[in-house]
């Protein structure tokens, strides 16, 4: 009996033996699950991954935002010079700019006896670390038509409402350059043969080198029907070349090639960055595009009744307004980059140049190809 009891025993160690290290096993790989997937204990010390603060992202352009200002625009219905409507949209980019911490301001341009008549852009400034300018545009009139009530959501609604956007998010971060947003009035009104008068931008152009403030233009930017539904930004031909293209590069890292395309080939299209080039202004970009439904311009729908939100898209108001964001910071840094370098003393100063060893003489910034 004895013999057999202590016989049991041993067999009962050994199970317990060969189990031990799968036990053991077990409950460290249940406790490390358990570990993983809890919250840390309050008096660990460690915060909960969910507390973490998220990593800080710049300011976006809303194209919800952007497409209501399109859509309160084309409600206010036609806005050709001197109406009503015209009045009413000018209120409107007052009470918008201001909300964003933009004061503005009416530049009223005599056009004859009558000043009802009168040219009236409305001008917002953003201030920047430079007095250099970045000049974005774009004219809010209408066409006049007898025949129907012309709204222009794409025509002269679109721009004003990317503008507006553009507006909100550059005035929420600090800017190397000052932005000057200007809403111009009376360029869609047409000449005998049919094109676009560009009056306010002639208007425009014309004070601005009155006032000797061209040369302080470094980029000139022109919103003009960017809101088809079928978006083709033209790439206009008379746009300075290096702005331009950076745009178009950064439409491709954006996968917006679509809206922003190479294989269509260069155009001339007409808009209020016209009257800028005739005055030597040559750091401009146009954004338009030139075709509103159909493949030839100017399109199905333009100067028709047919020029409403419902032909337009909140999509291509969103491209736009990233690629625009993103080219600007682009530009901008670049040229900062360059009068960096050219307020260096070894950069005017041949005398200080010459006593300099040649590693002195090296610029510290990394070289850049300049921007026109």
């Amino acid at each position: 009996m004895d013999q057999e009891l202590r016989r049991l025993e041993r067999k009962r160690q050994q199970v317990d033996g060969a189990w031990a290290p799968r036990v053991v096993a077990l409950a460290a790989a249940a406790l490390f699950l358990l570990g993983c997937e809890s919250p840390a204990a309050p008096d660990s010390g460690s915060a909960p991954a969910a507390a973490e603060a998220p990593p800080s992202s710049k300011p976006a352009f809303s194209s919800a935002r952007a497409w209501r200002h399109l859509v309160r625009l084309s409600k206010i219905g036609p806005r050709s010079t001197g109406t009503r409507g015209a009045e009413r949209a000018r209120r409107y980019f007052g009470d918008q700019l201001e909300r964003n911490g933009l004061a503005s301001s009416e530049l009223r341009v005599p056009t004859g006896d009558d000043p009802a008549r009168d040219l009236v852009h409305v001008v917002a400034e953003l201030p920047g670390e430079s007095e250099d300018l970045v000049l974005v545009v774009a004219h809010y009139d209408t066409r006049a038509f007898e025949s129907f009530d012309f709204v222009g959501a794409n025509a002269s609604a679109s721009g004003p409402a990317v503008l507006l956007e553009l507006a909100r998010v550059l005035a929420l971060s600090p800017q190397l350059y000052t932005h000057r947003f200007v809403l111009v009035d009376g360029d869609a009104a047409v000449d005998e043969d049919g094109t676009p008068s560009l009056r306010g931008s002639r208007a425009l152009a014309r004070i601005l080198a009155e006032n000797d403030e061209l040369r302080r233009i470094r980029l000139a930017v022109f919103y003009d029907r960017v809101g088809d539904a079928d978006l083709q930004i033209a790439r206009d031909l008379r746009s300075n070349r290096a702005y331009r293209e950076t745009f178009w590069s950064v439409a491709r890292s954006l996968d917006l090639e679509d809206a922003f395309s190479r294989e269509s080939g260069f155009e001339s299209p007409v808009s209020g960055h016209r009257p800028f080039l005739e005055h030597g202004l040559r750091r401009v970009v146009a954004m338009v595009d030139t075709r509103f439904g159909g493949d030839d311009p100017p399109g199905l729908f333009a100067d028709t009744p047919d020029d409403i939100p419902r032909r337009c898209s909140e999509d291509s108001l969103a491209a736009v307004g990233a690629v625009s964001l993103e080219g600007l910071e682009r530009i901008s840094k670049r040229l900062a980059k360059i009068d960096r370098f050219a307020k260096s003393p070894l950069a005017f100063d041949p005398e200080l140049a010459a006593s300099r060893s040649p590693s002195e003489r090296r610029p510290s910034a990394e070289p850049t190809s300049p921007v026109p």
